[in-house]
């Protein structure tokens, strides 16, 4: 979605892009239809779930990067092909960018499938950050779209103190989404809890459902939806996927009848299911600058998070939500008072969503522009 929208950004302004990338193992991917070129190099199977590109070896993949000639390399990853656009660069004389988007070791931490306690998992959470390590200790200009990301995973685990430029995410206008929202949604006496994003436990979600348990508990009337897609991954001795867990959880909490799992929705689906909820629920740690926030802030809907995340640097309290304590009572508490909000004081409830939907969001256009700035200051 970032690329897209950059190279979308980048086209528009009348700039040449051509993306590189992986075939990512998908089936009927029609790049025709985009504005700008992409390239693409076969993904291997290594793991069930797992695909792995290997640019180096692919002439005609770096043939093309040869022909297109660029002024700067972007990478988005530092993995295979982010740290091939980095060589490439080198070998070209040309700058090379990395923006680093994500806690890379928070994710190895929660995933590597060993008890944390055991040496092996340490060893293969410290073996998974050293190419992440090398890419931004080797690009020319190393970027992050947060704070928290500088903080926990370049300064903390990488421990570089190079220089990093903060260039957060943007949000691109989609008339799909601009249908209005039914205003009997509001008037409901119950408050409804949206989430948006992979299905996934990186996301937090037992938190969530708990917080809906805790609503349960205090005769909270809710319904709590949650929009995206399960991805199966491979974990001994089986692949599998986080759906289960959490249908398991809800029954276990005994709030199955009020969790609605909706899937993938279109865009046109996700505007709706943005401007028909009260709050959205977005515990997640993981995420450094996450983009649902600000589409769920673009429908007037304020977003609970955790404080001193990625997510919580472009929250403003009281104004497109709340970033509060990792504690379960803390958002049951805060969802509590804006039930009480909504049911009492309706018209302080409407300029609650008023303002989450007023407060600036950056633009994918003017992103763009701060990264072609930090492009010129080394091109020329």
């Amino acid at each position: 979605m970032v690329v897209n929208a950059l190279a979308n950004e980048y086209i528009q302004k009348g700039h040449n892009v051509a993306v590189f990338t992986s075939d990512m193992s998908l089936k009927n991917i029609n790049d025709s239809l985009l504005p700008y070129k992409v390239y693409r190099t076969h993904s291997h199977r290594v793991l069930p779930g797992v695909h792995t590109p290997f640019p180096n070896r692919d002439k005609c993949f770096n043939k093309k990067l040869y022909e297109f000639s660029p002024d700067v390399i972007h990478s988005h990853t530092p993995f295979a092909i982010g740290w091939w656009g980095i060589i490439r660069a080198k070998e070209l004389h040309i700058p090379s960018v990395l923006t680093t988007h994500t806690y890379l070791n928070y994710m190895n931490d929660l995933q590597v499938p060993f008890s944390k306690k055991n040496p092996i998992h340490k060893a293969i959470v410290k073996q998974l950050s050293l190419q992440p390590k090398k890419a931004s200790a080797n690009c020319s200009i190393l970027t992050a779209v947060s704070k928290s990301v500088v903080d926990a995973e370049i300064r903390r685990v990488y421990k570089l103190s190079r220089n990093v430029e903060i260039v957060r995410n943007g949000y691109t206008v989609n008339t799909e989404q601009n249908c209005t929202s039914n205003a009997s949604y509001h008037m409901e006496n119950k408050i409804t809890l949206a989430y948006a994003g992979q299905i996934d436990k990186i996301k937090n979600i037992a938190f969530s459902l708990r917080v809906c348990d805790e609503l349960k508990k205090r005769s909270i009337p809710f319904e709590f939806n949650l929009a995206g897609a399960v991805n199966s991954k491979f974990t001994l001795p089986f692949v599998k996927n986080d759906m289960d867990r959490y249908i398991k959880l809800s029954k276990e909490l005994g709030i199955e009848s009020s969790v609605h799992f909706l899937g993938r929705l279109d865009k046109q689906e996700l505007g709706l299911h943005y401007g028909k909820s009260d709050i959205f629920l977005f515990p997640s740690i993981f995420d450094t600058d996450g983009l649902v926030v600000k589409e769920a802030a673009a429908k007037g809907t304020p977003s609970l998070v955790i404080k001193n995340t990625g997510a919580a640097e472009q929250i403003e309290d009281g104004v497109n939500g709340w970033a509060l304590d990792d504690d379960v009572n803390a958002f049951a508490d805060k969802v509590e008072e804006i039930y009480n909000m909504k049911k009492n004081f309706p018209n302080e409830y409407l300029e609650l969503r008023e303002s989450t939907k007023n407060k600036p969001i950056p633009l994918w256009k003017d992103i763009a522009d701060e990264y072609l700035t930090l492009y010129r200051q080394r091109v020329e």
